[in-house]
């Protein structure tokens, strides 16, 4: 965790929560593993770069990553159609198949 806080919109912990759809608890827990970038402003106070948080979500080469809220962004074609796009293939059934336990 940083102490040199960078020029710019600084999140509260409740902020960068309520953005990510987590509970503070967990982003204490990313900030601490150091897999967020936080900056220490006071002895108890952390805050977040709303321009790193960004890139964080989005990585910070993706140019439509800004360009609407998450809803308003395409969604890629091969997930569009696909329920299950992101599973690994053990947890999904094939046409005509039954499932086997």
């Amino acid at each position: 965790m940083s102490t040199t806080v960078p020029p710019g919109n600084l999140l509260t912990i409740e902020e960068t929560a309520a953005r990510l759809r987590l509970s503070e608890k967990t982003v204490r827990r990313l900030v601490d593993a150091g897999l967020l970038p936080a900056y220490r402003v006071a002895r108890r106070a952390v805050r977040v770069d709303e321009n790193q948080l960004e890139d964080w979500i989005y990585g910070p080469d993706d140019p439509g990553a800004r360009s609407g809220p998450p809803s308003a962004r395409p969604v890629p074609a091969s997930t569009a159609d696909d329920p299950s796009a992101g599973q690994s293939n053990a947890g999904r059934l094939h046409a005509g198949q039954e499932e086997t336990r």
